[in-house]
């Protein structure tokens, strides 16, 4: 468990602020990070039990995230993407801190949904190792974070963990606090439950794409199992209606 201080937590001698639930008085050169107190415990979590020397991050906004990971992680290579073009200055200062500059590789001006893109940072990134831990913090679209699972799905050992965060947002927008909101303040097209189901589906239908989920307001998190995934052409929709066509079991 972490040893939280408020809404600080220190790991790996840096201090991380969960900026969602800040209060009290600003410790100076805290890293902001935009999750609540319980998501950074799931990561951790998370971490802990995968002990991961391959991460992959979907969505580097401000860059507290990456850098959080990096410190929970502190002997895994982590590659980071996001569509916006200029790096965070946040992560810039953590890198240039930490000399972490060998093992935090950031990738700008990608969409996720981008296969191609996708593809190409895996190869050079990771080459042949199997990808230990994903977390899609990114558009939060459905569309494109579906684009993202099935193209990165194969790449992840059995055992490894695909981590969808805030899945809940387009249940939440109808709540009272959501419709206090500016506009603007959610995403675009549908939820993202339908892809949640999917990966719920997948592991009752005995095809090994993932073993279990874990799901809860935050997050799920999809545990890979043992199916062989051909890269070029999974597609999880597909792999739950038509396996014998898309899974080489």
């Amino acid at each position: 468990m972490l040893d939280w201080k408020g809404s600080y937590v220190t790991v790996g001698g840096h201090t991380f602020r969960a900026q969602y639930e800040a209060e009290g008085e600003l410790i100076p050169d805290s890293v902001p990070v935009f999750k609540t107190q319980s998501m950074i415990q799931t990561v951790h979590d998370v971490i802990e039990k995968v002990q991961p020397q391959r991460i992959l991050e979907l969505g580097i906004f401000q860059g507290g995230s990456t850098a959080l990971i990096a410190s929970l992680a502190p002997d895994a290579r982590v590659v980071a993407v996001d569509i916006e073009e200029h790096p965070p200055q946040t992560l810039q200062r953590f890198i240039a801190k930490t000399g972490d500059d060998g093992r935090i590789k950031a990738h700008y001006g990608v969409d996720q949904a981008d296969r191609d893109a996708i593809r190409r940072i895996i190869a050079t990134e990771f080459g042949d190792d199997p990808i230990d831990f994903v977390i899609d913090d990114a558009s939060h679209e459905l569309q494109r974070s579906r684009a993202s699972l099935d193209v990165i799905l194969p790449f992840v050992r059995p055992g490894g963990c695909y981590f969808l965060e805030d899945w809940a947002w387009g249940h939440l927008m109808h709540s009272p606090f959501g419709q206090t909101q500016p506009a603007g303040a959610w995403p675009n097209g549908g939820p993202l439950t339908p892809l949640v189901f999917e990966m719920v589906m997948a592991t009752g239908s005995n095809t090994e794409v993932f073993t279990e989920v874990e799901l809860n307001f935050t997050g799920a998190r999809g545990w890979r199992g043992n199916a062989d995934l051909d890269p070029e052409t999974f597609s999880l929709h597909q792999a739950i209606y038509d396996p014998d066509r898309f899974l080489t079991m």
